[in-house]
């Protein structure tokens, strides 16, 4: 099973927080040696242009089995997150985890301990419970 991220943000254009999604989603490959996924849809038969897949701009996903995965997400959020044209940004990282978990950080929150409790043990899968581990993440996603 995956985890899948999705970035909310409303101070980008959606074409910025696409390109942001993708650069993320190419160095956290080269970072970590692991496949990320984007999701995509199927337009159905018969709308304008036919069966095209469309990717959701800001969704996906990866297998974090590792304690060591997580240390090369971690570094790829905090390389991107702190350039000066993000640092001043309010990203909202929302986290799905295998279990069905979920985990809102902002980005100017964000620590490695909020992206380690991405690896559950076997055993503790099923006593997890949804976390928010910022009140910030809260306030940034109603507005």
């Amino acid at each position: 099973m995956k985890t899948t991220f999705k970035l909310v943000c409303s101070e980008l254009e959606d074409d910025e927080l696409q390109d942001l999604t993708q650069k993320i989603c190419r160095s956290i490959e080269e970072e970590t040696g692991i496949e990320v996924e984007r999701p995509k849809s199927v337009v159905s038969p018969g709308a304008k242009g036919g069966i095209v897949e469309l990717i959701n701009i800001a969704d996906f996903c990866c297998n974090v089995a590792s304690e060591l995965t997580t240390i090369g997400i971690y570094s790829v959020f905090m390389m991107y997150f702190q350039r000066p044209s993000l640092k001043d940004t309010t990203v909202i990282i929302d986290i799905t985890k295998p279990d069905g978990t979920t985990i809102k950080i902002a980005s100017r929150d964000i620590t490695l301990e909020h992206i380690q409790q991405l690896v559950i043990p076997p055993n503790d899968v099923d006593n997890a419970e949804t976390a928010n581990l910022s009140d910030n993440a809260n306030e940034s996603v109603d507005n």
